[in-house]
C-alpha cells in the first residue's frame, strides 16, 4: 500500500493569499499559476506539500526580495500567522483558542 500524500489544506493556502494581499497581480500571479495555483479558479480542498513549499518560496521572495531565503521565510511566517486569523477557519480557530484559555484559567486552583 502506498503511503498517503502529504497535503496542505485550502484554508491554509487562503491564509497565504491574505498575507500576499496587494501583491497578487502581475509577476507573482503568473509565477503562482506556473506552480499550480490559478487565482482565477476556486481554491482546491488540498494541495500537495511540495506545491505548498513552492508557493511559500514565491511569496517570501515577493515580499522580502532583499533578504536571504531563510530570513524571507521567517518574515513571511510572522505575517502569515496574523493573516491566517483573518480567514474564515482562522476566525473560528481563534474563538476556540479563547474558549480554551478561559476554561483553563478557570480550572486552575
Amino acid at each position: 500500500m502506498r503511503p498517503p500524500e502529504k497535503v496542505v489544506f485550502g484554508h491554509t493556502v487562503e491564509g497565504l493569499l491574505v498575507t500576499l494581499d496587494g501583491h497578487l497581480e502581475g509577476p507573482l500571479r503568473t509565477r503562482l499559476k506556473a506552480v499550480g495555483l490559478d487565482l482565477d479558479q476556486q481554491l482546491a480542498p488540498a494541495y500537495p506539500r511540495d506545491q505548498w513549499h513552492q508557493m511559500l518560496l514565491l511569496g517570501a521572495q515577493e515580499l522580502f526580495p532583499h533578504h536571504s531565503v531563510a530570513q524571507a521565510h521567517w518574515h513571511l511566517g510572522q505575517r502569515f500567522v496574523t493573516a491566517y486569523f483573518a480567514t474564515r477557519i482562522g476566525r473560528a480557530l481563534q474563538g476556540v483558542v479563547k474558549f480554551v484559555r478561559r476554561s483553563t484559567c478557570r480550572s486552575e486552583p
